[in-house]
């Protein structure tokens, strides 16, 4: 990477008032070149994901600067930008959850494994990298952090779908909330087994 180049990441990692994808892309740009992150804001949570698995993908998305994503397993999507009440609580709360799990585990170094089908993935996305935990819904029932997670997740994306299919939406709902990239409203959220892992020795 050239010297500039590599300026302009630290420029934009350094950043408060972009999105919080950038910064997060910033990050892994500088520490492909080995650039870590400070230890204080090594382990920040930037975003925080629920990956279900079965006929497709289910994956709500919420982020440190209040944008939320949702791709469903319809391969329909619901974008948010634009902070929204009944979505904006729960997502902290997700944010919260995702945070107290990734102080106790360490970033993952490389590219993520295979996600199989009816295995459910949550991923805690850092400055210093992600940290996650999967494996098989029967595997991943007994650890209540990993739940908690996704109890916080299920209830984001109830608000977002809720949201999407309102027929009373907030201004600007069109433009930036809770659209439908494919026109067909999100399909209604898939139920989740009562508990999830939490470390990563299943995700090898």
């Amino acid at each position: 990477m050239r010297p500039e180049a590599e300026g302009l990441w630290r420029a934009v990692a350094a950043r408060s008032d972009v999105e919080s994808r950038h910064v997060l892309q910033a990050w892994q740009f500088l520490r492909s070149i080995g650039v870590e992150p400070p230890a204080a804001v090594a382990k920040h949570v930037l975003g925080a994901i629920a990956e279900v698995t079965g006929s497709g993908h289910d994956v709500p998305a919420v982020y440190a600067d209040g944008s939320v994503r949702y791709l469903n397993v319809g391969g329909g999507a619901v974008v948010i930008d634009e902070p929204i009440d009944s979505v904006t609580a729960p997502a902290r709360d997700l944010l919260g959850i995702a945070q107290a799990l990734a102080d106790v585990l360490e970033p993952w170094d490389g590219d993520l494994p295979e996600l199989p089908r009816d295995h459910t993935r949550i991923l805690m996305l850092t400055p210093s990298g992600p940290h996650f935990g999967q494996g098989p819904d029967r595997v991943l029932q007994s650890d209540e952090a990993a739940a908690t997670f996704l109890a916080a997740a299920t209830a984001t994306l109830v608000a977002v779908v809720g949201l999407a299919t309102s027929p009373q939406r907030p201004a600007g709902h069109d433009r930036t909330a809770g659209r439908s990239l494919k026109g067909d409203s999100p399909s209604e959220p898939r139920p989740q087994p009562p508990d999830r892992q939490r470390a990563r020795e299943h995700a090898r």
